[in-house]
Formats: structure tokens, C-alpha cells, sequence
């Protein structure tokens, strides 16, 4: 028995036999290569799907960055066909030999000229946006053009000008306002040019009536109608969810919320009045199309939208505004409202127009942008078409008026006016300024105008703004 517990407790390894301890101490050592073959695979693997991973991201870049040249390359190319005289080409979808893909569609957004252009490279696409306008014509060169033949230019008080000035035949003098003294010799720096005749630059007529037809197109096939008013909060959904285009029968109030179209343009056409207040946002493609007037005020911040209101704009608070106003009455800019180029305020005037229209900066913030007030018929009075700059206020960029500017704050920039207006009552003075600040050199960039007809914009045109995602 002895000897049979013994063999039982003893087995062969190999040619000796061996005991239990060794052989657990054997299994330990292969569970031990075996874990460490288990760590092995597992980094292998790892470092493997972190590799296929880093390729997969290197060739989705490489990719991404390709369709941004490509949605780039479409906005370059349509500005060759513009610089040939083609505003609406058509532009059918192209390829690329490496496979790439270029749509490119020009709209009107406003008196400028849309562009919209889309990259494909594989799986990725980027959309570029680029908003195209004019260079400035020689005359906006100059820090004063004054289109008035019939009287000459005056200045009094302690007006200074820096930059050329263009007059009429009469020139560039100085004056007395009610036994006040002569400006003094040192009012401007610069030459003067007296031309027989002169014309405030004219916008493109297509470019706006094609942003109205297609304004009108938009508004006819609207996906939803809002009955009554509406309110949009931060607490509301999206009311562009559904759609691209929104029709309110009322009112509008947007408070504390934000609508977004980087690609799209997404239009809100409101059948009365519309206001935006508090913290709210609009930014991209974002149209407000209002019957009656658009009121922008606290906090809100508008960046590349564009306002159009049959009755008028008013600007107040502290709000921001980066984008495109077109009015056909009044335009207002009060309290510490923000005007951030490449902003632009148009006002259209017509017979219809209230008395009182017009274009009034008095807004404490120093203000950056292009005005531009323009006479839809030539029987209109100019009286009807006023760029005010109120005293005390800094305004950097142009004031273009085929009607009055009345200046009496600083601008930094150039002015071109049918007339100047000055009022002392029971006198008005035309053609005369008194204690304003006019410097074109100052002028550290070069703001693009809306798209102006051939003749007047003979240098051609630019990209004023490009947006769209960037790798």
C-alpha cells in the first residue's frame, strides 16, 4: 500500500518523474507567458486601431482640406467671370481630376453679390460663403466729393480736412456763419479738383431687382405660416425647424435666442413690425423681410444677416450689428449701438417716403460702416434724403448720399454728397460745414461698396467678406 500511495503521487517529465510542486510551478509559468501574450495583443491591437484611427483622421483631413480649396477655388473663379462682365453666370457643377467636386450658385443679398460655393473631396464637403461688392471709384478716393455744381464748397468754424476734395466749378472756400470768424488757413491738407460735372455713384439696378425677385420668390413658397404674432424666447424651439422660410402674420419678438444659417439663406417675413432684443443672436444667411419697421435694441448681436423694413430701422442699446440694413424711411443709430464693419445701412427713398427720412447717427459708440442713401426717382427731393453724423460722434468708413449730408461729427473716412446742409434758422446754408473733422488718411482699410454700375466702379470688384469652416 506503501509503495503503490508513493507511484501515485509521482509521474514522468520527460525521462524523470516529477512531483506536484513542479508541476504548478510549471502551470504558473505558462499562465504568466500567457497573460503577457494577452498584454502584448491587446498594446499590438491597440496601437494598431490607433494607427488605422490616425489614418482614418490624416485622409479625412487631407480630405477636408482639399474641399476647402476646391469651395474656394469656385469663389475665385466666379470672380474671373465677374471682372469679364458676367454678374448671374450660369455655373454648372464641375470635377476635378483627383475626383473632386465644385457648385458654385451666385445670389443677390441685398446690393451685394452672394456666393456660395461647395467642395466635395471623398466623403467630406465645405460650404464657403462670399459676400462681393465694389471697389472704391476714384472719387470716394478723395475725402470730400461734392456733386452740387450750383453752389460752391464752404467751410466754416474749426473744420479740418484731410485728403483731396472734388467741387464743382465754384471750388472750396471759406465763409462766416452770423459774424463768426473765417476757419482758419489750416481747415485742409490736400488738393483740390474742380470738375464741370460730377455724379454720386449709382448702384447696379439688376443686382437689386434681382434680390427682389428673389426675395419675392422665398415669400411665396413659404413653409410654414405663423397666424398672429410670434414670440421666440430661449425657452421656444427652432421656428426654422421646419423650413427655410417663415411667414408671421403680425408681429415678431425675438428675445434671448439665436437663429443660425452659415449655408442657407433662411428668411423670416414678418407682416407688421419686428423686434430684437435682449441677448439674442442672428447669425449667417438669417433675412428679416418686415412690412413695417425693425427694432434692434439691448444686447443683440447681428452678424452677416440682413434687415429690410418698408418704414424704418432703429439701432439702440447696446446692441452689435455686422450685417446689411435696406430701408425705405427712416434709419436710426442712438444710444451705444455698435456699428462693426463691414456693416452697411442703405436707405432707398421714394415719393412715398415720410418727410423725415433719412439716416441719423447719434450713437455714442464709435461707429464703422458704409451709409448709403439713394434717390429711387430724380423729381424726389433731396431734403428727403439726409445722412445726419451728429456732433460728437466718430463715424469710420463712407457716407454716399445722392441727397444731404449734414456733418458735424468726426468722420475718418470719405464722404460723396450731392450736397452738404447746414442749418442755422431761420438760414439754411447749402454746401457749408462748420466745426466737423474729415481725415481719408486715417482710413486704415478699405471698406467695399455695394455693387455699383461700370462706369462708376471701373476698378472692378472684391470679396468683402468670406465665411465658411476652415480645417
Amino acid at each position: 500500500m506503501l509503495f503503490s500511495n508513493k507511484v501515485s503521487t509521482m509521474t514522468l517529465c520527460g525521462w524523470k518523474p516529477c512531483s506536484v510542486r513542479q508541476l504548478n510551478q510549471r502551470g504558473a509559468v505558462l499562465v504568466a507567458v500567457l497573460v503577457i501574450l494577452l498584454v502584448v495583443m491587446i498594446i499590438f491591437l491597440a496601437v494598431l486601431t490607433y494607427g488605422l484611427h490616425r489614418h482614418a483622421q490624416h485622409v479625412k483631413r487631407v480630405n477636408l482640406t482639399a474641399a476647402q480649396f476646391l469651395a474656394e477655388s469656385g469663389v475665385q473663379r466666379y470672380l474671373s467671370d465677374l471682372h469679364n462682365g458676367v454678374l448671374f453666370p450660369d455655373i454648372p457643377p464641375r470635377q476635378t481630376p483627383n475626383g473632386g467636386t465644385i457648385k458654385t450658385d451666385v445670389k443677390s443679398w441685398g446690393p451685394y453679390l452672394l456666393v456660395i460655393s461647395e467642395g466635395g473631396m471623398a466623403n467630406q464637403s465645405v460650404v464657403v460663403t462670399a459676400l462681393i461688392g465694389s471697389s472704391p471709384s476714384e472719387f470716394i478716393k478723395a475725402a470730400v466729393t461734392i456733386c452740387d455744381e450750383n453752389y460752391p464748397f464752404v467751410v466754416a468754424g474749426n473744420t479740418r480736412i484731410y485728403g483731396d476734395v472734388n467741387t464743382g466749378p465754384q471750388g472750396l472756400q471759406t465763409g462766416r456763419i452770423r459774424g463768426e470768424g473765417m476757419t482758419t488757413k489750416e481747415f485742409h491738407v490736400g488738393n483740390v479738383h474742380m470738375f464741370n460735372s460730377l455724379a454720386v455713384p449709382s448702384l447696379d439696378s439688376v443686382v437689386m431687382q434681382r434680390y427682389r425677385k428673389e426675395q419675392a420668390n422665398r415669400r411665396a413658397a413659404v413653409d410654414r405660416v405663423e397666424h398672429g404674432s410670434l414670440i421666440i424666447s430661449e425657452q421656444e424651439s427652432d421656428p426654422l425647424e421646419n423650413g427655410n422660410c417663415l411667414q408671421i402674420e403680425n408681429n415678431l419678438v425675438m428675445t434671448n435666442d439665436a437663429l443660425i444659417s452659415t449655408s442657407t439663406i433662411s428668411s423670416i417675413f414678418v407682416g407688421a413690425s419686428a423686434e430684437i432684443a435682449g441677448q439674442s443672436r442672428l447669425i449667417g444667411l438669417i433675412e428679416i423681410v418686415a412690412d413695417r419697421s425693425i427694432v434692434i435694441k439691448d444686447s443683440a448681436d447681428i452678424d452677416m444677416a440682413l434687415l429690410y423694413a418698408e418704414d424704418s430701422v432703429v439701432f439702440a442699446g447696446n446692441c452689435r450689428f455686422s450685417g446689411t440694413v435696406i430701408c425705405r424711411g427712416k434709419i436710426v443709430v442712438r444710444d451705444n449701438a455698435a456699428l462693426v464693419y463691414p456693416s452697411l445701412l442703405f436707405l432707398e427713398v421714394d415719393e412715398s417716403s415720410e418727410s423725415g427720412g433719412g439716416i441719423y447717427l447719434t450713437s455714442s459708440h464709435p461707429l464703422e460702416s458704409t451709409c448709403y442713401a439713394t434717390l429711387l426717382d430724380t423729381s424726389v427731393s433731396p431734403q428727403k434724403c439726409m445722412i445726419y453724423l451728429d456732433t460728437d460722434i466718430t463715424f469710420t468708413g463712407f457716407l454716399v448720399s445722392q441727397g444731404r449730408v449734414d456733418l458735424r461729427g468726426r468722420l475718418i473716412g470719405s464722404v460723396v454728397t450731392e450736397q452738404f446742409h447746414y442749418s442755422l434758422p431761420p438760414t439754411t446754408y447749402v454746401n457749408w460745414v462748420k466745426d466737423c473733422y474729415i481725415n481719408r488718411n486715417m482710413l486704415r482699410f478699405s471698406p467695399v461698396l455695394p455693387v455699383l454700375d461700370r462706369e462708376s466702379s471701373p476698378d472692378g470688384y472684391r470679396i468683402m467678406r468670406q465665411d465658411g469652416p476652415t480645417p
